[in-house]
Order: C-alpha cells, then structure tokens, then sequence
C-alpha cells in the first residue's frame, strides 16, 4: 500500500518558511486554489516575502489569470528587482494577456540581467514575431544562436523567419542544422515544398507542419506550454518531445 503525507494546516505556531514549503508542495501537486489561498495566508503575516508573491502568480498563470499574475509578478520585482526569471514570466504573462509591447521590456530586462542566457534572446524574438517585428526577431535568434549554437529550435525558427523575407538559401541552411540537431523534427523540406502549409510566424518550437502533426494547442496547456519555453532550455526539449515524439519500434 502506498503511504500518503498530509501537510498540516496553516496556523501561527507554523514558521513562514515551512508555510512556504506546504504552500509550494500544493501547486506542484496541482491544487492551485488551495496554494493561492496558502500564499495569500503567508503574506498576511509578511507583506513582503517576494517568493510568496512570485509562487502566487504562478497558481493564477497556470489558472489563466494572466492580470492577477502580473500584478503579482510585478510585486515580487519590486522586491527582488535582479531576478530575470520573474521579469520573465511577467513578460510571459504579458504577452499571453495581449500586451506585446510590455512583454518584450520585461523579456529585454531579463536580457540585460542575464546578457550570456541565449534563452533571453530566443523568448524575446518569439514574442517578436509574434508582434510582426520580424527583423527584429532574426537578431535576436541570430544572437541566441550565436550564444548557443546547438540550439535546434532558434535556428528552426530563424529558418522560418528567413523564408518568409525570401531568403530561401540562409532559411535551409538553419532548417538543416536544426535537423541535424534534433533528428526526431521532420525533414526541411516540410518547410520548403510548394505543397506545403506555411503558417504566419515561427512556433514555439517544431516545423512548419505542427499543425499536421498535433491539434492547435490552446488554453491552458499553450499557456504552460509558452510559459516553459520562454523560460528554459529544457522547456523547449520537452515541447519538442511531446510534438515529435520517437515512434515505437
């Protein structure tokens, strides 16, 4: 039989520290209700633990809360101004809350707090292109790739960029080398054949005929889905893994 741990309640004779822990340990299992209502609880008794407010807004991101996340977001940054990642997420959530231009000052904050971080560059053209700034989204790949050459998904989107200005010969070659790198990605060619479906900008990670390969991705699930690629490197494996996963032998 498999032995089940109750966290206690919250009371006073609890320490903020370990109301913390109990509180996170409930957003990682997925109550969300309850760990919003555990950090609300912390910050009554400390209105100026930035954790606590960091952790919140990311129980009402992932409740799709985007305004009550960025306030929160935005408290955490007041009082711990140099951590990229909670400018990060702010600009994630700004972005996914339809306010682009916010999005990409936070994510150029995070860039200027982590300048060698090529994931900084990468999140901010994404958000970019998806703005319609296009020329500014190929530097910021290009930077991205210069800082971290083995990075399958910023040349697979820079290659999409590329094509859609015209340039078909620097498009294949970044196509080709994010396939060299990531093998389970379909061939280039999906993105060049006359045939082929092109979208209107770069995905957050994969080729050009995701579309084909899964169903639109919405809601909930593209929230996390972005929020984890825009913040790290792994984030972007693991959606690649879920897309084109390895076909049983």
């Amino acid at each position: 039989m498999h032995a089940y741990v109750f966290l206690p309640s919250f009371s006073s004779s609890m320490s903020i520290e370990d109301q913390f822990s109990a509180a996170v340990a409930k957003a990682e299992a997925g109550d969300f209700p309850a760990a919003i209502t555990a950090f609300t609880s912390i910050l009554k008794e400390d209105a100026n633990h930035g954790p606590s407010y960091y952790n919140r807004g990311l129980a009402y991101f992932r409740q799709e809360s985007f305004e009550l996340a960025i306030q929160d977001y935005s408290e955490a940054i007041e009082r711990l101004p140099e951590n990229a990642n909670y400018f990060s997420d702010r600009g994630v959530a700004y972005h996914l809350n339809g306010q682009s231009e916010q999005a990409i000052q936070d994510l150029t904050r995070a860039a200027i707090i982590e300048p060698k971080n090529a994931y900084r560059y990468a999140s901010r053209a994404f958000v970019k292109a998806k703005a319609g700034d296009t020329h500014g989204a190929i530097k910021d790949y290009q930077q991205a790739i210069a800082l971290d050459p083995q990075d399958a998904i910023a040349h697979n989107n820079l290659g999409m960029l590329q094509e859609q200005l015209g340039y078909q010969k620097q498009a294949e070659h970044h196509f080709k080398k994010a396939d060299t790198l990531n093998p389970r990605q379909p061939s280039p060619t999906t993105h060049t054949t006359e045939n082929s479906e092109k979208p209107n900008g770069p995905i957050s990670s994969g080729p050009s005929s995701m579309a084909q390969e899964k169903p639109k991705l919405t809601g909930k699930f593209y929230a996390q889905t972005l929020k984890d690629t825009l913040t790290s490197k792994d984030g972007f494996r693991e959606f690649l893994n879920f897309l084109f996963p390895k076909k049983k032998s």
